[in-house]
């Protein structure tokens, strides 16, 4: 199975490819983001997409 998240900001872009050959193992996260700014970074997955009601409706 893949996915892929594409990001686009006024400044920040970049792709973002999940990858897992198995239904059950793991997930393989590869990418690159440009123009972040300096410093640690830090970044979180929702299980779906739907933000029709804000975090609650995106998952865990």
């Amino acid at each position: 199975m893949k996915a892929v998240c594409v990001l686009v900001g006024e400044n920040v872009k970049g792709t973002i490819h999940f990858t897992q050959d198995d239904g059950d193992g793991p997930v393989t996260v590869t990418g690159e983001i440009e123009n972040l700014s300096e410093g640690l970074q830090g970044f979180h997955i929702h299980e779906f997409g739907d933000k029709t009601n804000g975090c609650i409706s995106a998952g865990a």
